[in-house]
């Protein structure tokens, strides 16, 4: 009797089994990864440019290139992706994408060859009247004496060197090129390991991409020796800067010999000065100097070429001034800042800092040629 009842049901049990293994095949599995796959390529010829970084944010860990511009990103998670790509001697640019799972997303980047964008002004030769006398409203003992220079004539750059301008130095390998720096200058950049400027990449006071055309802030003297060689030109002097901001009719400001806090950016912060740190190049032109020049009175403090020295203007050349021939303060900086006052803005007032002095957030410069 038991073997009759267990042999059915062993049977049974067994033919279940058998049931269940066959219908126990797995659906395949949907992937919840995409891909991007893309080319670099010259903006001008078309041609693929080997050895470009392409970087993603969020970031990815499979991005692989290969020596024809190609490159593709594999086991990326749905959603938007931005991928930067950059080379020595090219622009970098940055693409936004969108992975969806199981799908491959094409991105086509163009680079454009770093070129020099200056605005220029040209000042013309001649005398103008430097420095302060006792008899001026808020003068400083190294402004004096007031003294006649003569000047060939040069051109300066209309603005401060902007964001956006200090990025195509830095895309065309200008950290990574010694013959742009001094020799101290250079010693600093590799023993410091220096590869852009303060607050770059935080974006604080300002700074970075997102701020294409504020002035650039957070460069010490030696880099901005390294950019304007690198642009083609130099540091002005502090001659050529003082010319440059307050003509030849020896007025205080770049506008006229009366302060007036709504042509700059400055610690009076009346409107239409409604900057916590710096503003944007040009933004105040009703203070612009005789020959167009903006923001040569507040925004920021800008390095100049000359040593400092205090008496110097009492030996100073009266030819095309050069400023000493060396010095163990450091260089001279140029124009007050948003930070500045009215005595701080005066186109005569000097100010110094060392070589290796970041800046705070309120120091850049510009260019001459």
């Amino acid at each position: 009797m038991l073997q009759r009842i267990f042999l059915p049901y062993f049977g049974a049990v067994i033919f279940a089994l058998l049931i269940g293994a066959g219908c126990s095949k797995e659906n395949p599995t949907i992937s919840t990864y995409g891909s991007i796959t893309g080319v670099v390529t010259d903006s001008i010829s078309g041609i693929a440019i080997s050895g470009a970084a392409v970087l993603t944010n969020p970031a990815t860990s499979n991005v692989t290139t290969n020596t024809s511009g190609q490159f593709t990103i594999n086991g990326v998670n749905a959603g938007t992706y931005t991928i930067t790509t950059s080379k020595i001697h090219y622009n970098r640019k940055s693409t936004e994408v969108s992975v969806t799972a199981s799908n491959t997303t094409n991105a086509y980047i163009a680079l454009s060859l770093v070129t020099v964008n200056i605005e220029w002004i040209t000042i013309p030769a001649g005398n103008f009247t430097m420095g302060s006398t006792t008899n001026d409203l808020n003068y400083n003992y190294d402004e004096l004496p007031q003294h006649t220079v003569y000047l060939d004539d040069y051109q300066i750059s209309k603005y401060e060197v902007t964001n956006a301008q200090y990025q195509a130095f830095m895309d065309d390998g200008g950290y990574s090129n010694s013959t742009y720096w001094t020799t101290d200058g250079w010693t600093w950049r590799t023993n410091s390991n220096t590869t852009e400027p303060d607050f770059w990449t935080s974006g604080n006071y300002n700074s970075g991409l997102a701020f294409p055309n504020y002035p650039v802030v957070g460069v010490n003297w030696y880099e901005a020796y390294a950019y304007c060689k690198w642009a083609g030109g130099s540091l002005s002097t502090e001659a050529q800067w003082e010319k440059a901001a307050r003509g030849t009719d020896a007025r205080y400001y770049p506008w006229g010999s009366t302060w007036d806090g709504l042509k700059c950016n400055s610690n009076d912060n009346v409107l239409p000065d409604t900057f916590t740190y710096s503003s944007q190049v040009g933004y105040f032109s009703t203070g612009q100097s005789p020959y167009g020049v903006f923001d040569m009175a507040g925004n920021i403090w800008e390095w100049v070429n000359d040593w400092y020295q205090s008496d110097y203007y009492g030996i100073s050349p009266t030819s095309n001034p050069t400023g000493p021939t060396s010095g163990s303060t450091g260089h001279v900086l140029r124009g007050g800042s948003f930070y500045g006052t009215s005595t701080n803005c005066r186109s005569a007032a000097r100010m110094y800092e060392y070589n290796t002095y970041l800046g705070d957030k309120i120091v850049g410069f510009r260019v001459v040629k």
